[in-house]
């Protein structure tokens, strides 16, 4: 699916908002507005699961992080890139010092770190 395939499906379908009072939904409206597209909001929900049932059910489009679209999704949901559109959520982590950090924070930080150091361009 192209930008504009996708930029006219969110524009002319009805559209499932993911609820801006959660933090993914304030990234959506603010990648929404970015792209000034009119839309025809028929609900706003904070439930992932919920929005993508509604997809899957032909109520409208929505617009959801990657991974709930890709969890247990339905045949009659499709999942569509943005390409270089996309946005992508920061994470971090704030603990003690590294002396009083227990086993699962240190567990944490080297799931974090494995992540970036995979997403680095090779050198």
């Amino acid at each position: 699916m192209t930008t504009a395939d996708w930029v006219a499906s969110l524009s002319q379908q009805p559209f499932v908002r993911y609820d801006r009072a959660s933090f993914g939904g304030r990234e959506v409206d603010r990648f929404l507005r970015k792209m000034h597209l009119p839309l025809r909001e028929i609900c706003e929900i904070d439930e992932l699961d919920a929005i993508v049932k509604l997809v899957a059910n032909r109520v409208g489009v929505a617009s959801v992080p990657q991974t709930a679209a890709q969890r247990r999704r339905p045949a009659a949901v499709r999942a569509v890139d943005l390409g270089q559109r996309t946005f992508h959520r920061d994470i971090g982590l704030v603990h003690r010092s590294l002396a009083s950090r227990s086993g699962p924070a240190r567990m944490l930080l080297q799931l974090i770190a494995g992540q970036v150091q995979g997403l680095q361009p090779a050198r």
